[in-house]
């Protein structure tokens, strides 16, 4: 899994999701946010994939957003500290590319 790393102002990556079943098919990358910090996004996928933000309190898991699409915009703010989790998960049967934007 990658980072965006706490002190960077801006992250630009390139993920490759395997196919549907494959070991590589849903990548994430984490995000440290502390109490009213934002992260606005972009990201754009070859074919629609699958996508949410989550956080783990535990055992539990936490959605604060899902959507399956081919590009999606947004800001995502945090009420409390912790580390949060932008995911896609790749449902075709071939491997799919994402460029993916992060800003704080």
């Amino acid at each position: 899994m990658k980072a965006f790393p706490r002190d960077a102002p801006r992250l630009q990556e390139t993920l490759t999701l395997q196919a549907k079943g494959a070991k590589g098919a849903v990548a994430e990358l984490a995000v440290e946010l502390t109490p009213g910090q934002t992260v606005s996004y972009h990201w754009k996928a070859d074919k629609e994939v699958e996508f949410n933000i989550h956080s783990h309190q535990g055992e539990a898991v936490t959605y604060h957003e899902r959507l399956s699409q081919r590009e999606a915009d947004g800001v995502f703010g945090s009420r409390t500290s912790g580390e949060y989790y932008l995911m896609w998960e790749n449902g075709d049967p071939d491997p799919v590319e994402i460029r993916v934007e992060l800003r704080r």
